[in-house]
């Protein structure tokens, strides 16, 4: 997959970074509370009877971590020590059989226990290493003829449905599709083009051949390839099954053969033989399962009754492996170590049989893919359609502005880059029914962070509906009290008194569905009078120092009544200034020192569009912080603060003695 080639080569020359490396590679000593909230949650997510229990001490840590009711009683079960064997153990469990060759990784999974920060950074030296060599042992395979290399679109995305959602109804007329087509087929060409020229460049030869993201095609989708040089892809068998409405009667005739469509041959795969792979022999001692692999290969090539059977035999994706033992190296080594030695088999690669063996013909293919020959992992619920009627609202946008406006080459690539990235099917993968995890929050947050950049390039405000989840029953990530009583606190940045906010509302940080280090934002209170809506935000250490020594930009992005946004920052001499979006210097108030306190007067609230507001209009609002354009951070997580403007009943209905 280009898209993840990309991603090896920069964690390969550490140009990439993410919560995991930053929490894992921390001293313990300098963790703070929420990081190690986030080990705990995050660093026992593995296969547990191949990855943890194999491992005595990462059992120990497990046994360490469990709790009833409060997660911190765990966080003070573990020692320094316990911290630093967790960062390093979530790690070691992932390791293939090749890495722990490594005499620097065979060492420490000897060790066991009692790891230091020396031992860190020996195991992030021979990951570093053992990534650079991925590429060109490719290539030097290829080279030798060992093996054929072959890609999938850039970002994958499931093609048939960027040149036209209606496809997924040729092999399911029931599903209910999004509210309106989407269909950009250039998208598509630009996909299969960016993915075969980049992996074309890394390996120093063209690509022939190409897997369609998730096996998806459709007769539009081969036309694309055909054109874009694609000489043969694989997909599944049940495709072939929707196209000829059935075998006649001799499966193995359709299947044990390559077909054509235009000038690109397509290998259907037995479905059967590469599943047992996928899904079974897992479970089974590799010896076992090799020789009951021959046997079911062999007993399909003698009932098929041909001279020379093709045989395809194709799997999807990377999850089969975790679930063997030692990553399923030793399964696939017998494997083909029999097959080498078995003279009734021929191990071929697909550009060796096409030179060899002759296509059948078909004028068309139905849309489907390998998962039961439809797109319903990607489309048909409520949640993965709103998915697909953002994505298509995004798209129509680039396009009137690309119509309308001439910008550098150098922008137009980032932006349509961007667009590439937001058509990937893992988002619609995880979205809606069909597929979780403990991070489905974090992909629907993802997606929209990507539409969003998508708007804030076109220097539009994105849709309204963006600030929100696309699915309504994933968990919050903040506790919202509301306000009690309306409040006129003075406006210092300093904690001088502990009345004035006492009666505001107030949103606090709950580590929801994946616990994220090195926050910066903590808390935010909020309240209003008549005239003016208040907000203090407090961090996790100095806030003025902490903008200042990052080179942070604080927004504060206000959804409701009306889009409008309000870049904060400090001046020498000239204290908090409030700009509106487009430059200009807002009326609001503001003071920072250890806090940040604003006084927004209702009356900008409206924005330029003259949007009325009235006392008891709803107000929806974040903060967030960014470097050159980029967010690093949002308070809410994944929700907004939101609350109605209210006036002296407030304080009626929360009088007390």
């Amino acid at each position: 997959v280009p898209g993840m080639v990309q991603q090896i080569e920069e964690y390969a020359n550490g140009r990439a970074n993410d919560v995991f490396l930053q929490t894992a590679l921390k001293d313990p000593a300098d963790l703070v509370a929420q990081e190690k909230l986030f080990l705990l949650k995050n660093f026992f997510n593995v296969h547990q009877d191949t990855m943890l229990r194999p491992f005595r001490r990462y059992v120990e840590l497990q046994q360490l971590s469990w709790y009833e009711g409060d997660p911190m009683d765990a966080v003070s079960r573990f020692s320094n020590g316990d911290w630093m064997d967790l960062q390093l153990w979530f790690f070691l469990a992932w390791t293939g059989i090749t890495l722990r060759q490594d005499p620097r990784v065979s060492s420490l999974l000897e060790k066991g226990r009692g790891f230091t920060q020396g031992d860190k950074a020996q195991f992030a030296d021979a990951v570093r290493e053992l990534l650079n060599r991925i590429i060109p042992l490719h290539k030097e395979l290829q080279e030798q003829g060992s093996i054929e290399v072959a890609c999938s679109p850039m970002y994958h995305p499931i093609l048939p449905l960027l040149v036209d959602t209606n496809a997924a109804h040729e092999a399911a007329p029931e599903m209910r599709l999004p509210a309106s087509v989407f269909s950009y087929p250039d998208d598509a060409r630009l996909q299969v083009r960016r993915g075969v020229d980049l992996v074309s460049d890394r390996m120093g030869r063209p690509v022939r051949g190409m897997w369609p993201s998730e096996g998806s095609v459709s007769t539009r989708v081969m036309e694309i390839l055909s054109e874009s040089g694609v000489e043969w892809i694989a997909t599944d068998e049940k495709i072939l099954t929707n196209t000829l409405g059935g075998y006649g009667g001799n499966r193995a005739d359709a299947i044990f053969r390559p077909w054509k469509v235009g000038n690109t041959a397509i290998f259907f795969r037995d479905t059967q033989l590469s599943d047992l792979i996928g899904f079974v022999y897992s479970r089974w001692k590799p010896e076992v399962a090799v020789k009951h692999f021959l046997g079911e290969l062999h007993k399909a090539s003698r009932e098929s009754g041909l001279d020379k059977p093709v045989i395809t035999i194709a799997m999807d994706g990377e999850n089969a492996w975790e679930y063997y033992i030692h990553g399923g190296m030793r399964f696939v080594e017998l494997m083909y170590r029999a097959l080498a030695e078995d003279e009734r088999f021929l191990v071929q690669s697909p550009s060796q049989v096409l030179k060899e063996v002759g296509c059948a013909t078909l004028e068309r293919v139905c849309a489907g893919s390998w998962i039961d020959g439809t797109f319903y992992t990607w489309m048909g619920d409520p949640v993965k359609n709103r998915g697909w009627d953002h994505l298509l609202a995004a798209r129509q946008a680039v396009e009137a502005f690309l119509n309308r406006n001439h910008i550098e080459p150098e922008a137009r690539d980032e932006l349509v880059d961007l667009v590439l990235r937001s058509e990937a099917s893992d988002w619609f993968w995880w979205f809606g029914e069909g597929h979780t995890s403990p991070y489905d929050a974090e992909f629907d947050l993802l997606f929209r962070h990507h539409l969003k950049a998508i708007y804030g390039r076109l220097g539009m405000h994105p849709p309204e509906e963006l600030e929100r989840p696309l699915d309504p029953s994933i968990q919050y990530g903040a506790l919202l009290e509301p306000p009690m009583h309306l409040i006129s606190p003075s406006i210092t940045g300093k904690q001088d008194n502990y009345y004035k906010w006492l009666s505001a509302g107030r949103v606090t940080v709950q580590q929801g569905f994946s616990h994220r280090p090195n926050l910066w934002m903590r808390e935010v209170r909020f309240g209003f009078d008549k005239e003016k809506v208040y907000l203090k935000l407090e961090s996790t250490s100095a806030l003025a120092a902490l903008l200042k020594a990052k080179k942070l930009d604080l927004v504060l992005h206000v959804v409701k009544p009306t889009h409008l946004d309000f870049k904060i920052s400090t001046q020498e001499g000239a204290g908090v200034v409030i700009r509106r979006a487009g430059g200009e210097e807002s009326r609001a108030e503001g003071a920072l020192h250890s806090v940040l306190e604003l006084a927004i007067p209702i009356a900008c609230l409206s924005g330029a569009k003259g949007v009325s507001v009235n006392p008891d209009s709803w107000v929806e609002l974040y903060f967030v912080m960014a470097k050159r354009g980029r967010e690093l951070e949002r308070f809410p997580h994944t929700d907004n603060i939101v609350f109605q403007l209210r006036g002296e009943e407030l304080n009626a209905e929360n009088w007390h003695v």
